[in-house]
């Protein structure tokens, strides 16, 4: 799929997968990543580089709704796997 700079929202088609190696391909220009945890009512965020801590999405899971903040002005595909 083609992700462009700025919010996109997809799904994970792929099986569920730790985030890290699930949006490996494509981490360079992430700056971002959202899935909505409905438990909760509310967002989880992952961000590359940041301290484990301060992540809460451990995996993508199969058929889940994720919205992936992309750098400004890149435009990539992510083959998901």
């Amino acid at each position: 799929m083609r992700l462009q700079g700025g919010f996109n929202l997809v799904a994970w088609t792929g099986e569920t997968r730790d985030i890290a190696v699930a949006i490996e391909p494509i981490v360079r220009w992430v700056v971002s990543v959202h899935t909505w945890d409905a438990q909760t009512q509310s967002y989880r965020v992952y961000r590359p580089g940041a301290p484990g801590f301060l992540n809460a999405i451990a995996a993508l899971r199969t058929g889940e709704g994720v919205w992936i903040e992309m750098q400004r002005g890149v435009s990539v595909n992510w083959r998901q796997r």
